[in-house]
């Protein structure tokens, strides 16, 4: 702010993305709006709520006081306001901050906190420990070829935006991701985040057109299922000196001619944690490329079966997250 005030430029500070925290015991943090000014700007709104009493850290923490309620458009979910009273609430509220700040690309960090490095940075974002092992494998995948690697599998909970967004700093123009899906509104998804081009792996000559959506070879392919046949194609697909990531976990097994491997000069890796050097790459590059808002639909309790129903039916593009409505 003010290096744009001394260049002479117009400069604007978002106060609804800087969280506000009072440390006492038990600590209280908020950031965004309040359900008195949504209610005075007239916005439909929702506004969900959650007991620590009913959060087992808490509850082993001997700290089970407080809760979390949460402020959200009535129609798309919107994240405008977090309060949280309880254990550790200036650190939660970071991924509140996250969920607001989206919507700016502009984020702030509460100080003191442990989710700030050094450089007041955050040292974590809403990225799972699966998403941010295959972000890291990409990464570590794009020193060879083109630059053009395979992603399968990356459009089942949220994860298109956030790892073809993520990567794209990395990438120079033209570069990027070609995705595997069997739904087709889930490879629509993938085009729309950026992706390079989305194949149905189940239609005839998929394993060609990876190649040609490749630019001839493709050196790089991160398999975020694991399944034998989802492995397979990956191999079949690569091309010599070719590198395949598995981060799924969903099991089988693949029968690989033992001279295939130095014949075709293949690397075979998995990658579900990472390594702490892998951790600090993704912290850069993540610093560097604020990751995108990941399309999310809040349900209340009582759908929990069916939010499992259309998870396991492949008809959720996003997250499902359930609370009390």
């Amino acid at each position: 702010m003010v290096a744009e005030l001394i260049a002479g430029h117009v400069s604007e500070v978002n106060y609804e993305t800087i969280p506000s925290v009072i440390y006492t015991a038990p600590e209280v943090a908020w950031v965004g709006k309040t359900e008195e000014e949504v209610k005075a700007s007239g916005r439909p709104y929702k506004v969900g709520t959650f007991s620590f009493a009913a959060n087992g850290r808490a509850k082993a923490m001997q700290q089970a006081v407080g809760l979390v309620k949460l402020i959200a458009d009535q129609e798309h979910d919107d994240v405008l306001g977090v309060h949280i009273v309880g254990p550790l609430a200036g650190e939660l509220i970071a991924e509140a901050v996250y969920d607001i700040a989206i919507r700016t690309g502009i984020r702030f960090a509460p100080h003191p906190a442990f989710a700030r490095d050094a450089n007041g940075n955050y040292l974590y974002h809403a990225l799972t420990p699966e998403q941010a092992a295959a972000v890291e494998a990409i990464v570590a995948s794009m020193d060879g070829g083109g630059g053009r690697y395979l992603l399968y599998g990356a459009t089942g909970s949220g994860k298109t935006e956030v790892y073809l967004q993520a990567c794209a700093a990395a990438l120079e123009r033209g570069r990027g991701a070609i995705v595997l899906d069997i739904d087709e509104k889930k490879r629509e998804a993938a085009m729309k985040a950026g992706a390079l081009a989305a194949i149905d792996p189940n239609a005839p000559h998929a394993c060609q057109q990876i190649v040609d959506a490749a630019g001839g070879a493709l050196w790089a392919a991160v398999d975020l299922v694991g399944s034998s046949s989802t492995v397979q194609l990956c191999i079949d697909s690569l091309t010599k000196g070719g590198t395949l990531i598995v981060v799924g976990l969903y099991g089988g097994a693949v029968t690989v001619p033992t001279p295939y491997l130095p014949l075709r000069a293949l690397a075979l890796r998995g990658s579900y944690t990472g390594s702490l050097g892998e951790l600090k790459e993704l912290v850069e590059l993540v610093r560097n490329a604020p990751l995108p808002y990941v399309p999310t639909r809040v349900r209340p309790l009582d759908e929990a079966n069916a939010a499992l129903a259309d998870l396991k039916a492949g008809k959720v593009i996003g997250r499902q997250v359930l609370g009390p409505l």
